[in-house]
């Protein structure tokens, strides 16, 4: 759905006059439809949606410590900054202390490769200084929650035809409670709807493991455990 077919939508449900346009709008219902669509892509945007992530890779430069971020840069997944030519982990991102420390005492110039993201605009900065040319993979969270329709993507709706990157639905449920809020209607029910719904979408799109509770652990061979016999335990 386009950020107009939604606020159509949206205003069909509540009983709203149903706006023809609303970028560029002169009609206050509309611009403040846009407005609450916006805000409603801005919240969800703080929410780590496998969406929104990408992966970013560059080489290192002999003696050069900092890196420039993506263009789209928003911020780092925790634990994915991989040196991938040497197949380990780059641990990070340093406190200000750490960094500190790292970066102003020996282990500047020897040990395992450490980051931070810090400065304007961000920088990766690597302690010790890369000494040989490695690849940096590492995954970030884009900062870009829609799309044109002609495949641009983009910081927020802008124009009538762009789509959301994240969910449709809770776009327009987070649309629906908010201006029904800024109208001064009931909005109680909308509102818990769409945070049920946020946290149920969210947890399907990551996708995760099942984490089974009090189950016996078979192993291989079916047993309770490798160091604890599967008979006569406990008697």
């Amino acid at each position: 759905m386009t950020l107009l077919s939604i606020a159509q939508r949206v205003a069909d449900e509540v009983g709203l006059p149903r706006p023809a346009a609303l970028a560029g709008s002169t009609d206050q219902l509309a611009r403040q439809m846009f407005a609450l669509a916006n805000a409603t892509l801005e919240q969800l945007g703080k929410m780590n949606w496998p969406e929104l992530d990408s992966t970013y890779s560059f080489p290192t430069v002999v003696e050069q410590v900092a890196y420039a971020v993506p263009a789209d840069y928003d911020r780092f997944v925790t634990d994915t900054a991989f040196i991938a030519t040497q197949y380990y982990q780059a641990r990070g991102s340093l406190s200000a202390n750490e960094w500190a420390r790292r970066r102003n005492g020996m282990s500047s110039l020897t040990g395992w490769a450490r980051y931070r993201v810090f400065g304007y605009p961000a920088k990766i900065q690597f302690v010790p200084a890369p000494q040989v040319v490695q690849t940096v993979v590492i995954e970030y969270v884009s900062k870009n929650l829609s799309v044109g329709d002609d495949g641009t993507a983009k910081l927020l709706f802008v124009t009538d035809t762009d789509t959301s990157i994240v969910s449709e639905e809770l776009v327009r449920m987070g649309l629906k409670w908010r201006i029904k809020h800024a109208k001064g209607l009931d909005y109680s029910e909308d509102f818990n709807a769409y945070e049920r719904r946020t946290a149920e979408v969210f947890a399907q799109r990551l996708n995760l493991g099942s984490m089974p509770v009090a189950h016996r652990y078979g192993g291989d061979e079916g047993l309770a455990s490798p160091y604890i016999p599967d008979t006569g335990y406990g008697t």
